[in-house]
């Protein structure tokens, strides 16, 4: 559970209406300088005041703790911010107490929370990435001073009217909960103390945290700025608790195929469950200074041009009557009565992630159906009919779950029926899937169709339809992964499909009750063969396609393609000792799909970070 239920909100509930209640009355003089002159916020452990320092004639902001809920939450936050000094982070300038509070005495930031612009819309693709690029240097300091912010999120960044610097364009606030190195955690062992639709899987369950937990946070920040929504937070804390838990909420790449491509990867891998797999906040931070000049401009709040030579650098406001006219009409958030503003002159792309899933479902049910159709003997076929309907549905439901659930469904079956060679065979044919492809649960099932290209003689396309899966490491393993599987279905149908079954393989009938057999007379003689070599030529040309079939010139696409083509029949021919069958023919005829359809996102996820070491991090964890 992340949430002690009532308890933990009529807690909190209770603390807010004692810090109003308790809070100096206006005008008060606080530490015999500090004329508190208007509240500007109220929370849980405190109230924060305008004030006048009457000593130096500027604005402060003081925040009032009530001394009987200061504790150890008010020390932290003074100890943690006394380590800080950096433009980005709000300078502490005085702490001390009285008989009633404790005061916390800052620098008066003029202007707004990021939480207000965002929810006004005024925020451009360039300011979001420039915001964000600013906050990871903020936070980077903070980490090399042992400090670990834990609630980073848009109401405690504040956005400064006029600031000094690019680094001063945000200002991180609100340390209370920080976690300082050398020091005892805040909360005892099992209690969660922070934001939920901001908190990383591991602060969410009490787990250990580290700089990673603010790297998330950042993420979400910077994800929720560029698409108008938190890609966690559901319509209810449980369910938002759930999304966090399960892992399943939208990738950037999928809301914003248009941004640079190093940016989205930044973002996503972000936001990897585990922590170890997230990047460095330096990495996330420099994908972003890299893409402002690429990002759009409009609306701004932040002005795009930044004065150098000493000047000041100031930022722009729309007047009321622009805001008007660049706004988009404000769109009902799903599930609620809420309504979020999003910039206008993004040029969003719908989300794709249910194209892809209803590929993936549509590929799973009827890779289902056929193979069973051709394994099963035909008194079973009106009960296949529905498990492919099944698989179908779990699929663009739950696609991993509902691939997991198909392929061991289909591989215990298989074992029932007596053919346990058989199903040693299959699940060796379709289990690298998951590790190899794990980002992309939707590209699970499609290597199965590499088999099927090969029925009709058009195998050799699978290596052009495997470069839509994004990234090069996706591409690269898919492509590879296709291969493999029409080897092992050469084996169980005793059929060619590209070059045959392996010459000292023995019949499927010889091993299809014998797992032992199977793996002596079938799969050893499979990975001795020509098929490993087979498998790296199509992985290197799905990988290769897109960097030559670029989508600028038809003609160029065109003639890139066919050469691609021949390259591939060639290298295949080459290492397999022959030319296998279909493959020129299917080559060409999917490298002429991808000529025609370059350029649409259907498939794509550009993440970087899918690569061997994650995979091997994968496979220790099936």
């Amino acid at each position: 559970m992340f949430w002690a239920g009532k308890t933990f909100w009529t807690a909190k509930l209770d603390r807010m209406a004692r810090t109003r209640d308790q809070s100096p009355p206006q005008s008060t003089v606080v530490l015999e300088r500090y004329r508190l002159v208007e509240s500007i916020g109220s929370g849980a452990f405190g109230t924060v005041w305008r004030a006048e320092d009457e000593h130096l004639q500027r604005d402060v902001a003081v925040k009032a703790i009530p001394a009987d809920l200061a504790g150890e939450r008010a020390e932290r936050e003074i100890r943690a911010a006394a380590r800080l000094s950096h433009p980005g982070v709000v300078t502490l300038h005085e702490a001390s107490s009285d008989e009633t509070h404790t005061y916390l005495v800052s620098e008066y930031v003029r202007g707004m929370t990021l939480g207000q612009i965002y929810a006004e819309g005024r925020c451009s693709d360039r300011d979001v990435v420039r915001i964000g690029a600013a906050l990871a240097a903020a936070l980077d300091h903070a980490h090399s001073q042992g400090v670990i912010h834990r609630d980073v999120k848009p109401g405690n960044i504040l956005i400064p009217d006029a600031p000094k610097s690019e680094a001063g364009i945000v200002k991180l606030a609100d340390f209370g909960i920080a976690r300082l190195s050398g020091e005892s955690s805040l909360t005892r062992t099992g209690d969660v103390i922070g934001t939920l639709a901001y908190m990383s899987p591991e602060q969410a369950s009490a787990q250990p945290i580290g700089p990673e937990t603010d790297l998330w946070a950042l993420a979400i920040v910077v994800f929720e700025g560029l698409t108008g929504s938190n890609p966690v937070r559901g319509r209810t804390a449980a369910e938002t608790a759930r999304n966090l838990a399960s892992g399943e909420f939208p990738l950037l790449v999928d809301e914003r195929p248009d941004l640079e491509e190093r940016l989205v990867e930044a973002v996503d891998r972000a936001l990897e469950p585990d922590p170890n797999d997230r990047g460095t906040l330096a990495e996330l931070g420099e994908a972003l200074a890299a893409a402002v000049e690429g990002t759009d401009d409009e609306p701004g709040t932040i002005a795009p041009a930044i004065r150098r030579g000493g000047e000041e650098i100031r930022i722009r406001r729309n007047t009321p009557e622009e805001m008007e006219q660049r706004r988009e009409p404000l769109a009902p958030r799903p599930g609620g009565d809420t309504v979020i503003a999003s910039a206008a002159g993004i040029g969003k792309a719908p989300s794709l992630g249910w194209v892809r899933r209803a590929v993936a479902a549509t590929a799973a049910g009827g890779v289902s159906l056929l193979w069973s159709l051709e394994l099963a003997p035909a008194s079973e076929r009106a009960s296949i009919w529905i498990v492919a309907g099944v698989v179908t549905a779990l699929v663009a439901v739950f696609p991993r779950a509902g691939w997991f659930a198909g392929v061991v469904g289909a591989v215990i079956a298989m074992a029932a029926a007596g053919k346990t060679g058989e199903a040693l065979v299959l699940a060796a044919a379709l289990l690298p899937c998951a590790p190899l492809l794990w980002r992309m649960p939707e590209w699970w099932s499609l290597p199965s169709l590499a088999p099927l290209l090969g029925s009709p003689g058009f195998a050799g396309a699978w290596p052009a339809f495997a470069a839509f899966a994004g990234s090069a490491w996706l591409r690269f393993a898919a492509g590879a992964v296709g291969a493999w599987q029409i080897g092992c279905a050469e084996l169980l149908l005793n059929r060619t499909l590209l070059g045959g079954p392996p010459a000292k393989a023995d019949a499927a009938a010889v091993w299809a009750q014998d797992p032992g057999g199977a793996v002596t007379h079938g799969l050893i003689p499979l990975l001795q063969g020509p098929l490993p070599a087979v498998a790296g030529v199509w992985g290197l040309g799905a990988l290769v396609l897109p960097l030559v079939v670029r989508g600028e010139n038809a003609v160029a696409d065109a003639v890139c393609g066919a050469i691609w083509a021949g390259v591939i029949g060639l290298a295949t021919a080459t290492v397999s000792g022959g030319l296998s069958r279909g493959v020129l023919a299917g080559a060409l005829g999917g490298a002429a799909i991808v000529v025609a359809l370059r350029g649409l996102p259907i498939f794509d996820s550009r993440d970087e970070d899918d690569g061997p070491r994650t995979m091997i991090k994968r496979l220790r964890g099936i």
